[in-house]
């Protein structure tokens, strides 16, 4: 049983870096905020949407 749990063990630490790790890697960097005409958003939203909706 000892045994077992040391192997357990062993797997939680390396699975404990590989998640350190990997938050290091995906982490995304702060917002630029910026002023955005909204206009112009909506309307490519819209255009975008326009070319995805299929004939029914």
């Amino acid at each position: 049983m000892h045994g077992g749990l040391e192997i357990i063990a062993a797997r939680s630490k390396g699975l404990a870096r590989f998640m350190q790790a990997y938050a290091r890697l995906a982490r995304l960097a702060p917002p630029a905020l910026a002023p955005c005409d909204i206009a112009a958003l909506i309307g490519r939203a819209t255009a975008c949407s326009a070319t995805l909706c299929l004939p029914t």
